[in-house]
């Protein structure tokens, strides 16, 4: 069932309408409007019998494309390739099969799937300006006949690049706001080391520091909104030690002594908490505990905290057998206001064989005492020191940005007291006077800061 002229945004800032009737109350003349026409365009005109018929062939709700966010192009000139083109790709608008791209300042072509249809030779101010029709596209559209296309960028330009709201479901990734300038690249507002990338294949790609550490499957080349998930190297921002090791137990004692420094370079104050076996050091906790020994609370800015893990003489105790979980976790202490990445160097000595120090970036939150799960370290009986952590999810949503101000209206055309053509629907600034004959009904307005206030919903009875 169609919902007529019921005009919605969408969450680029564009305004779309559902198609309507016009429906002549003196003559009972029906005049669909939009582009939704399922008998192909024979309805213009038609009578209450035929519009039955229509009745019965199954149609989701048919839309028209009305614009509004500012990032589009209007193309007219040669009805098969007027229109909207939509943003699609920076510097790429599309309408359909037809491509309208930017080659450079004062280049650009607008192809269909086979060749180049026409191309910019004035306007300088791509992609707006006139595009002369090649050989290809006189043939192809308009019986060899030379045409010329005016595109305009669309009121309000440059427009329509959404940030992304970014939800995870597990760990230590960031999440929040994500900004754009391009519709491609987006940068997290709290780090810019947190990057999405829409590729031109359709898939995307969540990154921290130039590691992919989420994927999206091919979607639509131009909406970065989906459903993400870890790769392996992004497992380990979820500490999760998983199965237990099953190797066979050796007969000597195979471990040695791991060292954490927890360091931040110039925020004030991280808290940290280690747990092994049930037990944990670090402020809030105290600083020693079966097996650990911690260095104490150091709060000032550039310092560091040290943690000592005997896992040796965890073993002669009998306490571990072929593997031994460390649990790492940091925060900022909220009085005093640290934020930003951490680092945590680890370095597992065995005896007689010192260690090579790794360095793991953290992310702590803020909170005390330090419960932000930062590195899940699972140290094996081989001399395996190394992080572990589960799968996660990243949920990407489009933040909702308003359509320009404006007005959603058609126009009708009146002769001798009847209704002899109606317009497709429009956005405007304004709405344009009546005369001659045509008379612009509103539809529906926008006041450019999220309000769309319909005004006549269902058939129009003129």
């Amino acid at each position: 069932m169609k919902v007529s002229f019921q005009c919605q945004h969408d969450a680029r800032g564009d305004l779309w309408m559902c198609d309507g009737t016009v429906i002549d109350r003196g003559t009972g003349a029906f005049f669909p409007v939009g582009d939704g026409d399922p008998l192909g365009g024979g309805l213009v005109g038609a009578t209450a019998e035929t519009m039955a018929e229509t009745a019965e062939i199954p149609s989701v709700i048919d839309m028209v494309f009305l614009g509004g966010s500012g990032s589009n192009v209007i193309v007219s000139g040669l009805a098969a390739l007027d229109g909207f083109y939509r943003f699609y790709r920076p510097g790429m608008w599309k309408k359909g099969d037809f491509l309208l791209e930017v080659t450079g300042p004062s280049a650009a072509t607008i192809s269909d799937e086979t060749d180049v249809v026409a191309e910019l030779t004035t306007g300088g101010d791509a992609p707006g300006g006139s595009f002369v029709a090649t050989t290809y596209g006189e043939d192809t559209y308009n019986a060899s006949v030379g045409f010329t296309l005016t595109a305009v960028k669309e009121r309000g330009w440059p427009g329509g690049f959404v940030d992304l709201d970014v939800t995870i479901s597990d760990g230590t990734a960031v999440g929040g706001r994500f900004s754009t300038t391009d519709g491609v690249n987006f940068v997290s507002v709290l780090d810019a080391d947190w990057t999405f990338v829409l590729n031109a294949d359709g898939t995307a790609d969540f990154s921290y520091d130039g590691t992919v550490i989420a994927t999206r499957a091919a979607g639509p080349p131009d909406d970065p909104c989906g459903g993400y998930v870890s790769t392996p190297d992004g497992e380990r921002l979820n500490p999760d030690f998983g199965a237990d090791d099953e190797t066979e137990p050796v007969d000597f004692n195979p471990f040695g002594t791991l060292t954490l420094e927890y360091s931040w370079p110039a925020s004030p104050d991280l808290d940290d908490t280690t747990a092994f076996l049930g037990g944990m050091v670090g402020f809030g906790s105290g600083y020693t505990a079966p097996y650990m020994t911690h260095s104490g609370d150091d709060t000032g800015p550039a310092g560091s905290e040290t943690v000592v893990v005997d896992l040796a003489a965890a073993w002669d105790a009998g306490a571990i057998s072929t593997f031994a979980d460390v649990l790492c976790m940091a925060d900022w202490y909220p009085p005093h206001g640290g934020s930003g990445p951490a680092t945590l160097t680890a370095t597992y000595d065995l005896p007689g064989a010192p260690g090579t120090p790794v360095v793991h970036t953290l992310h702590p939150s803020s909170t005390t005492p330090a419960s932000t799960p930062a590195l899940a370290l699972r140290i094996l009986q081989d001399g395996t020191a190394a992080p572990v952590g589960g799968p996660w999810t990243a949920t990407v949503k489009a933040v909702r940005r308003a359509p320009l101000d404006g007005v959603v209206y058609i126009e009708i055309t009146e002769v001798s007291g009847s209704v002899t053509a109606v317009g497709e629907p429009v956005f405007d600034a304004t709405l344009p006077s009546p005369g001659g004959g045509v008379v612009p009904f509103p539809l529906a307005t926008s006041d450019g800061a999220g309000l769309l206030k319909q005004l006549h919903t269902g058939p129009l009875v003129c």
